[in-house]
């Protein structure tokens, strides 16, 4: 009987020591990931930056199209003809002569160059330059959004195992607290109430715990979702080790943000770029000159080099000037068009200005608040644990109740909650402010 039992106990002990070596060596193949880690594997991976840059591209090709506009063209054209009657010309007294063939063939090539078109070319190409500097600003602003969530959601994970861990070991307390009750309560040392209360406190703990453990699910899903993996990938994250300080002010970091944060200079860049659209819809009162050269063939042949009636072949240089001069007031209706949307950007800045201000504002008292919290909530959480203790002790001596019991664990898991909402909270709130304030770091 002694050896079986002593077998079973060997193979338990196996048993763990290979589960404990599995999970070893899966966590260091896995690795623990760091939250540069995270934000590095995103800024590659995230589907929003994919986005921007694809657009990025977009805007590049329009300035290529733009720059092309201005150089020369080259076209050609082939045509054949095919006549009732032969082309003559009458000579007086009912005789006449032919003058070209009655069926024949003709191809030409132009290189057309624009000489001047009232500054609309040069005007167009500025227009799309700025476009691509518009995208990369947004880019850059998508950049600072994706890292932020990033942060966000590593440190929401970080926060929500915080709590899973202190649900846990409110569980444990309570059962273990359960279990005296009952003996007590079988020794008749309290009443069935006091015995009802532990039990109930103890299901409460549990319904916590499965609570907060659904939380961490969908935290991770998150996270994941950022980096571009499944949604139940697990990952193993590291804990800071320390609450970083940030020394800039209030003012420096209002300043930073209206004139350094992309979503700003993409405004201004867009009203600029409406400036030079007003001037691209002004050179339309202008003519557009350009300068057109031309060799051409025709003749009876399909090559149309046979011609018995004037030259096969001839080449010209000529200058074309064209103006339209009356569009029943379409380009006026275009510069006041972009006045006015002008007018409506310069409006649009200014609201988000503030929009910017308030951000900066929200998010710096956000992390004033939660530094303040830190200690505060430290302190709180070593006397809710010696509160604790010092009732766990009275109980066992039969001089506190299970309500007192319940009450101090109540105590203690709220201090461990609002130390962890202090820390995390404060990653957070730097993360925002970050972001607010036009700030790109990756740590």
């Amino acid at each position: 009987m002694v050896r079986i039992k002593f077998i079973r106990f060997f193979i338990m002990i196996f048993l763990l020591i290979q589960v404990i070596t599995t999970d070893i060596s899966l966590a260091e193949e896995q690795g623990v990931l760091t939250v540069s880690g995270a934000v590095s594997q995103a800024l590659n991976t995230n589907h929003r930056i994919h986005e921007q840059e694809a657009y990025e591209k977009d805007a590049l090709e329009d300035y290529r199209m733009a720059r092309a506009d201005m150089m020369f063209k080259i076209n050609t054209a082939y045509g054949y003809t095919d006549m009732e009657k032969q082309p003559i010309m009458k000579t007086g007294e009912g005789s006449s002569m032919p003058i070209a063939h009655q069926t024949f063939y003709s191809w030409h090539a132009d290189i057309v160059q624009p000489l001047f078109t009232g500054l609309g070319l040069s005007a167009n190409l500025k227009l799309k330059d700025l476009g691509r500097d518009i995208k990369r600003m947004e880019k850059e602003q998508t950049v600072l959004d994706v890292i932020r969530d990033v942060k966000k959601a590593y440190y929401q994970l970080l926060l929500y195992r915080k709590l899973l861990e202190t649900a846990e070991e409110s569980v444990v307390s309570l059962r273990a607290h359960a279990d005296n009750a009952e003996k007590f309560h079988v020794q008749g040392l309290i009443p069935n109430n006091d015995l009802l209360k532990s039990q109930v406190g103890l299901a409460n703990s549990l319904q916590n715990k499965v609570k907060t453990a659904g939380v961490v699910d969908i935290s991770l899903s998150q996270l994941n979702l950022l980096l571009d993996q499944p949604m139940q990938k697990n990952i193993m994250i590291e804990d800071i080790e320390c609450v970083p300080e940030f020394a800039a002010t209030y003012e420096d970091l209002i300043e930073k943000a209206l004139k350094e944060r992309p979503v700003m200079r993409a405004l201004n860049l867009g009203l600029k770029s409406i400036g030079l659209s007003a001037r691209l819809a002004r050179s339309s009162y202008f003519p557009k000159v350009v300068l057109v050269g031309r060799y051409e063939q025709s003749g009876e042949d399909a090559l149309a080099t046979e011609n018995d009636f004037s030259h096969a072949s001839n080449a010209s240089l000529s200058v074309q000037a064209e103006l339209t001069l009356f569009e029943w007031g379409k380009t006026q209706a275009q510069v006041a068009k972009v006045k006015h949307a002008y007018d409506a950007m310069a409006s649009k800045i200014r609201f988000i200005e503030n929009g910017v201000r308030l951000e900066v504002q929200n998010a710096f008292m956000e992390l004033q608040v939660a530094k303040n919290n830190i200690e505060t909530a430290r302190k709180a959480q070593g006397q809710a644990r010696e509160n604790w203790r010092i009732t766990e002790l009275q109980y066992e001596q039969q001089v506190a109740t299970s309500t007192d019991i319940l009450d101090a664990q109540m105590f203690l898991t709220q201090a461990n909650t609002n130390y962890f909402n202090a820390i995390y909270g404060y990653m957070i709130a730097l993360a925002e402010l970050e972001r607010a304030s036009g700030i790109k770091n990756l740590n």
